[in-house]
């Protein structure tokens, strides 16, 4: 009987140290996982322009320090998306008219390419106009516009197909569905 006392004492004892250790290693983990989250307040950062660089499991979203070091959460930019509807030719008025949509971002326009079957640029032309009307010809995202650029309809050859290009002032470009010219009017051939 004195001998099951002194092992059931013996055993208590291995048993709390045992705890006792699995606590510590669980504390010490959990405080450094919490030390790789905690954004840094170096002072050679401190007069930076670049963010200090953390660990973090994402790519997005980024955290950036302002002049007071306190982390602001900040989206990443996406990438620009313009849907082209449809393409119109006045040959009267020897006008292009592109309907196009930003989907995703506001974007600015810097011109449009016209390319033939081969493509082959044809034409590059400068935005005339854009309505509704914008200041610097932007697109707000969602809404259909009106995109306008005169054009030389002699390097247009009547019964050939063409597409129509937006680009942005990024680089960004964006076809059309492909056209056939016609002298009385651009038929639009949409794409699958």
């Amino acid at each position: 009987m004195a001998n099951f006392i002194k092992t059931s004492k013996a055993t208590s004892k291995s048993v709390l140290i045992t705890v006792v250790a699995i606590v510590v290693i669980i504390c010490v983990t959990a405080g450094f996982i919490a030390y790789l989250y905690t954004p840094s307040t170096d002072t050679e950062d401190a007069n930076s322009q670049t963010p200090s660089q953390t660990f973090s499991p994402t790519a997005t979203p980024t955290a950036k320090e302002t002049p007071t070091n306190s982390p602001i959460v900040t989206a990443p930019p996406l990438d620009e998306k313009i849907s082209i509807q449809t393409v119109q030719y006045d040959q009267n008025k020897k006008v292009v008219t592109i309907y196009a949509q930003s989907l995703t971002e506001t974007s600015a326009l810097d011109s449009i390419i016209i390319k033939d079957a081969s493509e082959n640029t044809v034409a590059t032309l400068g935005i005339c106009s854009i309505s509704p009307n914008t200041t610097g010809n932007i697109l707000a995202v969602g809404t259909l516009y009106s995109i306008q650029s005169t054009a030389n309809s002699q390097s247009l050859i009547t019964g050939s197909a063409y597409t129509a290009t937006l680009t942005t002032v990024t680089g960004s470009s964006f076809v059309s569905p492909v056209f056939i010219y016609s002298e009385e009017q651009i038929v639009a051939l949409f794409s699958p």
